[in-house]
């Protein structure tokens, strides 16, 4: 057998120094392969040299075969060739806004006036609480109830403003609030305050009166859904 017909096979003792085991440095298909070609002393005019040098000149290529057929990937990478998944991001912490603390209603005494964005003014010009009910020709709803009036000025600004009396209000110490009543009436004390629409720059004035049980005392007279009151404590 001459140098150039040697093949890759297993050493078994005999042969020269050096000769390569394949089942050593290949396994699977690649030394199926390569131990059933010839081993040739040169490769393009280049000496092989030992058994290792024969078996590392042609394994190269087959190497280079593999990575380019996806056959060989890098430590660390996925198979599907998308590389290592990047660690997973924690969700942000959430964030809560802070509730605004609501503006207490300004206090106002009576007599005074408040103004409005539109230029409507409110006036409490005075209370009164009336305890001989026989002037109403009716008895309060509570027993040992009492009326308690209050006279109301209102004059519209820019624009057009509903007088009610069913839009004021009477707040107890206790916060209990009790509406005003539209057909209530005290000739001796003045008119009672009309429902009606004031035109622009127009005013009106009346007593409104509330039926209040005996106790707590008012504490405040208010336009309902208003952000301020009178104060009546005094």
């Amino acid at each position: 057998m001459s140098r150039g017909d040697r093949r890759c096979r297993r050493r078994d003792g005999a042969g020269p120094r050096g000769a390569t085991r394949c089942d050593t440095l290949l396994s699977g298909p690649a030394r199926s392969l390569l131990c059933a070609r010839p081993m040739p002393e040169r490769i393009d005019g280049v000496q092989v040299g030992g058994g290792e040098m024969k078996a590392i000149v042609l394994l190269s290529p087959l190497i280079v075969g593999l990575a380019a057929c996806g056959g060989i990937r890098a430590a660390g990478t996925s198979p599907t060739g998308g590389g290592t998944p990047p660690p997973e991001t924690a969700p942000a912490a959430a964030t809560s806004t802070p509730v605004p603390t609501p503006t207490p209603p300004t206090s106002y005494s009576i007599g005074d006036t408040v103004t409005t964005t539109t230029n409507a003014t409110y006036t409490v010009t005075a209370v009164s609480s009336v305890h001989d009910t026989s002037e109403f020709g009716e008895t309060p709803s509570a027993a040992g109830g009492y009326f308690y009036g209050v006279d109301v000025k209102i004059c519209a600004g820019a624009a057009q403003e509903l007088a009610d009396p069913i839009d004021w209000a009477v707040i107890l110490a206790d916060s209990t609030q009790y509406e005003g009543d539209a057909f209530l009436n005290q000739p001796d004390k003045g008119p009672p305050l009309q429902t009606e629409t004031l035109q622009p720059e127009s005013c009106t004035a009346g007593w409104v009166y509330f039926d209040l049980p005996g106790s707590p005392a008012p504490a405040r007279v208010e336009l309902e859904n208003s952000d301020w009151y009178w104060d009546v404590t005094g």
